[in-house]
């Protein structure tokens, strides 16, 4: 069984009752923005290992304009069969190399699997990492050089000096 990560806002993925208005069981129909697709397809992370979660965290905090909390889930794929979902690995697009070993896209999606998507990423854990922890480790992964620093954006070097 595999364990996968997907960035998300946390603020969408809240349920009853720290939504009130929101039934039991239901998801915000804001979570959705969170799985939009291009060409019917969904980007997801492979965590391999328990290193994984953070360095990949931190690739995808490394595609961004400017520092700030990276939210985040990891779901088990154990019922992406039930969903019928097609799983294929292609490179990733971060300025770490290995994590874009790690990538993978869902392809053809329906609108019945990204809802059922929906509902296993709601189930899984979700996690937030701080703005000055994201600034951290955005740092040290680039003075280690996990990170390429020419596909990093100038606007979010210049806010980590």
């Amino acid at each position: 069984m595999a364990r996968f990560l997907r960035a998300i806002r946390q603020r969408r993925w809240f349920t009853y009752p720290d939504i009130d208005w929101l039934p039991q069981g239901e998801l915000q129909a804001d979570a959705l923005l969170d799985l939009r697709t291009v060409g019917n397809s969904i980007s997801l992370y492979e965590i391999r290992d328990d290193s994984d979660e953070l360095r990949i965290a931190t690739a995808l905090a490394a595609n961004r304009d400017n520092v700030d909390v990276i939210d985040y889930a990891v779901f088990e794929d154990s019922q992406f069969t039930e969903l019928d979902l097609a799983v294929s690995q292609s490179v990733g697009e971060t300025p770490d190399a290995t994590v874009n070993s790690l990538h993978y896209d869902l392809l053809n999606l329906t609108a019945r699997q990204v809802g059922g998507l929906a509902e296993v990423i709601s189930n899984g854990a979700h996690t937030r990492i701080p703005r000055k922890t994201v600034s951290s480790l955005l740092a040290e992964a680039i003075e280690v050089e996990r990170l390429d620093r020419e596909r990093i954006k100038l606007s979010l070097l210049s806010r980590l000096q």
